[in-house]
């Protein structure tokens, strides 16, 4: 089985532990120390990220929501976590952790649509 067939398989198997997560409408949106997919939620699109045990461990994961919690309650626009049935924001799946994260509020910035443009 390749990294691809791995990676997919247990991002279907993550989408269980999301109540309302449509697995049918699963995209991969990208990779890199992380593989991200765009999922549906209540009609809405969220997106899931899959990091390999072996490059980041449950701590480090909960560290980094714990920092996008602070700069939210700073007033910082961030991808905010969706708790999963078990009320964890980061949940161990095979060799992976995944956690999935609203979509972040305001524009999304390209080179042709740039503040002050």
């Amino acid at each position: 089985m390749d990294r691809h067939t791995s990676t997919s398989q247990a991002a279907m198997a993550a989408l269980n532990l999301w109540s309302s997560a449509r697995q049918n409408l699963l995209v991969p949106i990208g990779t890199s120390a992380s593989s991200v997919f765009g999922v549906r939620v209540n009609g809405a699109t969220h997106f899931l990220r899959l990091t390999s045990q072996s490059f980041r461990s449950v701590d480090d994961a909960t560290a980094e929501l714990s920092f996008l919690h602070h700069l939210r309650s700073h007033g910082v626009h961030v991808a905010m976590p969706i708790p999963s049935i078990h009320d964890q924001n980061v949940e161990k799946v095979g060799d992976y952790l995944a956690t999935l994260f609203r979509r972040a509020p305001g524009l999304h910035l390209t080179a042709s649509v740039a503040p002050g443009r």
